[in-house]
């Protein structure tokens, strides 16, 4: 592994605008191969590719153990790397859909990852990403779905993208502070269920976009429930209509 490529694989934010994404565990691995994902390049420390994996010799690289290491998610690693590409889906596909998940600003990778583990549980499979969230494809998003992500679409998009989907779906943001409690609220017909970021919400020009806002009551004295908490009682309350 040469200094450009132990370069490139630090660059988080380079990885994720090429659409390419790590893998260091066999499980992950073997989850994603079966859901068509492609291996970009390959690098293992043994004498020999591991068994199971079918990496064509050309993408195959050599390295040491301590250059892996750098970039293993844990200590006791497995003594590869995979470099892949992470898939995304036309927006047109989306379109066939009910129901989309949309995702605006979120930047902590398990909340995306718990939120996309919740939501195919109840059916939906249809996620799209706006205002710089978390990697989808990271390695805390990708454990915390427990392999969801590798079974459902996904998609960035820009906010000309989401007013185009607007004229289409009826937008529905969750709101804390001036949402419907969603037992009362509209929430049939082809719809985008947005989640916003941890802290502030959804964003000003989503809102706009949103024909209702919903919100959970709880008896609980507490500000707010996390969002892929919230993400889950949304879920069910929408699967159960």
């Amino acid at each position: 592994m040469d200094k450009k490529t132990i370069s490139f694989l630090k660059d988080k934010k380079a990885l994720k605008e090429q659409g390419l994404f790590i893998v260091d565990t066999e499980k992950i691995l073997k989850e994603a191969l079966g859901a068509g994902i492609e291996i970009e390049r390959f690098f293992y420390s043994d004498d020999e590719i591991p068994r199971g994996f079918s990496v064509p010799h050309n993408l195959a690289e050599k390295s040491k153990y301590s250059d892996i290491s750098r970039f293993a998610s844990v200590k006791t690693h497995s003594g590869f790397l995979a470099l892949c590409r992470a898939p995304e889906k036309p927006l047109k596909d989306f379109k066939s859909a009910k129901r989309i998940v949309l995702l605006d600003g979120i930047q902590d990778p398990s909340n995306i990852g718990a939120i996309i583990r919740s939501g195919a549980a109840f059916g939906f499979d249809n996620y799209l990403f706006i205002n710089g969230c978390a990697g989808v494809f990271s390695e805390k998003a990708v454990r915390a779905s427990a392999g969801a992500v590798f079974k459902v679409n996904t998609r960035s998009i820009d906010i000309k993208e989401a007013a185009a989907l607007a004229a289409e779906f009826k937008f529905i943001a969750t709101d804390v502070e001036n949402g419907t409690d969603i037992k009362n609220a509209d929430i049939g017909g082809k719809s985008v269920i947005v989640f916003g970021s941890e802290g502030k919400g959804v964003s000003k020009e989503i809102k706009e976009l949103a024909a209702s806002r919903i919100k959970i009551n709880y008896p609980g004295n507490v500000e707010s429930l996390n969002v892929a908490a919230a993400a889950a009682v949304i879920f069910f309350e929408f699967s159960s209509r």
